[in-house]
């Protein structure tokens, strides 16, 4: 019996707890932080292309070298390049103009490149109006 005003573990409450509880499950398990860190660890190897990135879905982006800050963001790949986007005010877009070396990981790996900025229209139309458009560049180790 469910007297008004009590817990039902079967109404539409549930349904919403239990999503929250997957979700949080999710984020503690998954293999990208979802959240803003710092120093990413694990497995580095240099590449010549990112054209394999197509396989991910999202990435993780550390900027500022001397104080690592990472974020995760979707992967996008154009003619075998790949690039990633940033709203303005973004702090890790910011780090970018200071020092544009960054480390990528994509699935398990860490890979080293370095950004640059695209301003190029054929390109930059891709993406939502207002964002600032980088390339990711492979670099050595």
């Amino acid at each position: 019996m469910n007297l008004k005003g009590t817990h039902s573990d079967t109404g539409p409450g549930s349904v919403h707890r239990g999503t929250c509880m997957l979700s949080i499950l999710f984020v503690l398990s998954c293999q990208l932080n979802p959240l803003a860190g710092g120093e990413m660890t694990g497995p580095e190897r240099s590449v010549d292309t990112f054209d394999f990135a197509s396989q991910f879905a999202l990435l993780r982006l550390e900027t500022r070298p001397n104080n690592p800050y990472a974020v995760n963001l979707r992967v996008t790949v154009i003619e075998g390049e790949l690039y990633v986007d940033s709203a303005t005010g973004r702090r890790w877009g910011k780090f970018l103009a200071d020092d544009p070396n960054v480390r990528i990981r994509l699935g398990k790996t860490i890979y080293p490149a370095r950004a640059e900025q695209i301003l190029d229209k054929d390109i930059v139309e891709r993406f939502p109006q207002g964002r600032y458009i980088y390339r990711m560049e492979p670099r050595s180790l």
